[in-house]
């Protein structure tokens, strides 16, 4: 018997904290840690960038991008599944 998706109304309340004057949230998502930034003004399509590992390592770089209105996600991947065919 299959079970039926559900859905969320609203979306789920993270945790907030600041990077550098803009809203930062901290969670964790299939094992894993994930931070995201929100630009004070998002740019029409709501562009991305996702990075994976090293969070600080671009400072210049994602206050550039954050002002430009781009969402910044970085995420650890400690469980990094490989299918077993590889």
């Amino acid at each position: 018997m299959k079970k039926k998706a559900t859905c969320h109304k609203q979306a789920p309340k993270f945790p907030e904290n600041t990077y550098r004057g803009y809203t930062r949230h901290d969670f964790q998502f299939d094992e894993n840690d994930v931070i995201v930034l929100e630009p004070h003004n998002p740019a029409p399509g709501r562009r991305w960038i996702w990075q994976v590992e090293g969070f600080g390592a671009l400072p210049d770089f994602n206050l550039a991008m954050l002002e430009q209105g781009w969402w910044r996600q970085a995420q650890g991947l400690r469980s990094v599944r490989v299918p077993s065919e590889a």
